[in-house]
């Protein structure tokens, strides 16, 4: 069976968003041990920190409405 044009296409999108989750995470933690590892002011630790670690939260935000998205997808249109 083929699958249809939207379940190809929610299928690329959901993948695809777990290779931006995996940078964020990855760019977060190396960030953040540079950061904490190297002779920087705690002010600017932190500020960087924050900003960060709330990227990524949102990033995590859009990629569960994705998922959301996608289960909808399958629920609804199959």
């Amino acid at each position: 069976m083929i699958l249809p044009f939207q379940l190809q296409l929610a299928n690329s999108l959901l993948i695809t968003s777990k290779y931006t989750h995996d940078f964020a995470v990855n760019t977060l933690t190396q960030s953040t041990t540079y950061l904490l590892t190297n002779d920087i002011p705690k002010p600017l630790v932190d500020f960087s920190i924050d900003i960060l670690s709330n990227t990524v939260m949102m990033g995590d935000k859009v990629g569960n409405i994705i998922l959301q998205f996608y289960v909808f997808l399958i629920h609804y249109t199959f």
